[in-house]
């Protein structure tokens, strides 16, 4: 079987250059529930349009559903899946367990598993099989080893793999980001991120009279290159791999076409690194790389810029054939900042329209960490919100101080104006009709058997670092247990000091194929000596399912809906964890019904992103960025991980709407873990309730 070239369409026109300049398949997604929803996207009507045509061409159409999904968006999934049957689609990309329940009742269709859902090893090539699923798209971050291990065991059992050969990276493992979402409630995972990576950060350093010092500027030290895998195109096919992919569903056409060009003439043996260096480097202004397939992390990150040069009309034309249209698909909006009085009126204007809003000031209390309108405007800039670009800024006060907190505001106000336009403009929702069977599956009744307790009851679970247990469990007996670095030498020990509870031991989210023979022996012992085993991933759930365990789904399997939920107990999962991004509703909608024991974090420093690349030589950093988002970074056995320097805390809030069988209180990161629990119930000062209130976008 010849290797596939799959290539990314964020609009019809970029489809039209895709198959002009000779992909084999297109990836694309609907006006919802897919990664990429700052691109223009297809309509009801124009994916059967984009079906047919690539068809005609003999290429193939792959529909990307590769969103966390809520528990309200369930039945929309539905009906795109049944509009992909009928019109003819060839694949769904997702990631979201709720599939995997659903793909049963739609057998005309290949499900692969996208690179959100952060398959690392060969192990998450097995569990993909065990699963039903008919391709994996492999994460980023893997060497060649370790995709020539995976697509061999593809090979033994049924599965294909798929991997990235070009376009933006992710400073984090696909699928595992909090980071937008921590900051802003706009989640990478439901495809709104924000890029918090490629922006600056300060180093946060305690000095000898005891303020917080923040003027070390570290860049964006976060900000990947672009991957670029040219040269081994013909290694990756000896290997066996079935597809590689081209990324940017964002990228114009031109950039799309000349993208597919080199590709498809690489493929026919022509060397084009040079030429693909200079034609597509230059639009993203950021240097290549092709680091993780050479084992090279240190090779990743660099300085992060606006493109370095624009596409120009004339140069598509001297690219794309005369029948090929091109637009360049970058949604810009204008702002303007008037000061009236007490307040500040914001207009926001854009191609969908006009929003106006008023923005109360707010007292600047230390004008050294406050931000002026113009550095607003300026950090703005730096990033798309809901995939538009900050374009023309006008203000009568350029000067006028904001803290920090109310540029969060309005940013959060910019992106939601910016959503209600883009809904106004186009009807999203999909309109087919689902057979009974389907509808029954996903209309979801009131049950929560499972779940006795309230959000506002005593948490009952806490999760621990191995080196917190034995101080916590000499004065504490939760219910449930869970503790992460512990190795197997230390079961005995933990088994004395926790004997009043139930026990679990946790695995990784993230691991490489090096590790597997050494968490095959792990899980295994952990067995012997009785424990439930927590798992947060797919690699992690084919070991612990190999081992036999009880398997719990810790916050690296978290679901929003129930669906999802029942899709993990029917293979095998005793509880599963609620999604830490979700908003006071989702967690609502998705409590009461959920169909096993669920787990809700009250309490926690989430892990917000993990990063196989070498950021820094530091062991541990803090890091703070201009919005005021602060991350304590740590470099350990390979893996870089960012997490979040205070906690989010939940558990003092009272809803009886809200319930779980298990409240977790969660300390790992915490420097006094007695200390949190001994006041988690209070009303704290200044609380972070991560997207409690504001929701999760």
């Amino acid at each position: 079987m010849k290797m596939e070239l799959l290539a990314p369409a964020g609009s019809m026109v970029a489809l039209d250059a895709a198959l002009e300049a000779g992909a084999d398949a297109v990836y694309l997604g609907l006006n919802n529930l897919n990664a990429r929803r700052g691109a223009q996207n297809f309509s009801q009507a124009e994916l059967v349009e984009a079906v047919a045509k690539a068809h005609e061409r003999n290429a193939r159409i792959f529909l990307t559903l590769n969103i966390d999904l809520a528990t309200r968006e369930i039945g929309e999934t539905a009906r795109c899946l049944q509009l992909a049957v009928d019109s003819g689609v060839d694949a769904v990309l997702f990631a979201d367990a709720a599939l995997l329940k659903l793909k049963e009742y739609f057998p005309a269709l290949e499900f692969h598993f996208s690179t959100q859902a952060s398959v690392t090893s060969s192990a998450g090539v097995r569990a993909a099989a065990r699963l039903g699923i008919k391709r994996v798209v492999l994460a980023r971050e893997m060497s060649l080893a370790e995709i020539n291990a995976a697509a061999e065991v593809g090979r033994d059992c049924g599965v294909e793999v798929e991997v990235f050969v070009q376009g933006a990276l992710c400073m984090c493992v696909s699928g595992r980001c909090l980071i937008s979402s921590w900051g802003g409630g706009r989640s990478g995972n439901r495809g709104a991120c924000t890029s918090p990576c490629r922006v600056r950060w300060n180093q946060r350093r305690k000095k000898l009279d005891g303020n917080i010092s923040k003027d070390n500027d570290l860049g964006t030290l976060l900000a990947m290159r672009d991957l670029c895998a040219v040269d081994y195109l013909a290694e990756l096919a000896r290997m066996g791999v079935s597809c590689v992919k081209i990324e940017g569903r964002l990228k114009s056409a031109g950039w799309v076409h000349k993208a597919v060009d080199l590709y498809r003439r690489a493929f026919n043996g022509e060397g084009v690194g040079v030429e693909l260096e200079s034609e597509l480097g230059a639009y993203a202004g950021r240097e290549m790389t092709a680091g993780y397939l050479e084992e090279k992390p240190q090779e990743m990150t660099g300085e992060y810029g606006r493109p370095a040069a624009e596409e120009s009309a004339e140069d598509d034309e001297q690219v794309i054939s005369p029948e090929v249209k091109l637009n360049n698909n970058v949604l810009e909006y204008n702002l303007e900042i008037i000061s009236e009085g007490e307040k500040l009126v914001v207009t926001l204007s854009c191609e969908s329209g006009v929003e106006r809003w008023e923005q109360v000031k707010t007292l600047v209390r230390h004008a050294k960490r406050a931000v002026s309108l113009e550095e607003a405007a300026a950090w703005l800039r730096n990033f798309k919100i809901q995939g538009a670009e900050l374009d023309d800024f006008a203000c009568d006060d350029k000067e006028f101080l904001l803290p920090r907190k109310a540029v969060n505001t309005l940013a959060d106000k910019i992106s939601a104006a910016l959503h209600r336009l883009k809904k106004s403009k186009s009807k999203k929702s999909v309109e087919v009709e689902v057979s009974e069977v389907v509808r029954d599956l996903v209309r979801f009744n009131r049950d929560t058997e499972f779940n006795p307790s309230q959000l506002g009851h005593k948490p009952n679970m806490v999760r621990l670092e191995w080196e917190q247990a034995e101080e916590f469990l000499a004065e504490v007996s939760p219910e449930l247990v869970v503790v992460e670095k512990i190795t197997a030498e230390d079961f005995a020990h933990y088994k004395e000091i926790g004997k009043n509870s139930k026990l679990a031991v946790a695995l990784p989210s993230v691991f490489f194929e090096h590790e597997l023979a050494s968490l095959r022996e792990f899980c295994a012992k952990a067995v012997e000596a009785g424990f439930m085993i927590e798992v947060n991933g797919w690699d992690g759930f084919e070991l612990a399912k190999e081992s036999g365990a009880e398997i719990i789904g810790g916050p690296g399997v978290a679901v929003l809906n129930p669906l999802a939920g029942a899709a993990l107990s029917g293979n095998g999962f005793t509880a599963a964890t609620y999604s830490l991004e979700a908003g006071q509703k989702q967690f609502e909608d998705l409590s009461q019904s959920f169909p096993l024991p669920g787990i809700l974090y009250v309490h926690s420093r989430p892990l917000l992103a993990c990063t196989r690349a070498v950021v820094t030589n530091e062991e541990r950093l803090s890091l703070e960025d201009s919005r005021g988002i602060r991350l304590e970074l740590s470099n350990e056995n390979g893996l870089c991980y960012l997490r979040a320097t205070e906690p989010f805390s939940i558990a003092h809030i009272k809803n009886e709407n809200i319930k779980a069988r298990y409240l977790c209180a969660d300390f790992i990161g915490a420097k006094k873990a007695l200390k949190e629990w001994n006041n988690l119930r209070k009303q704290p000062k200044n609380a972070n309730l991560f997207n409690y209130e504001r929701g999760l976008y």
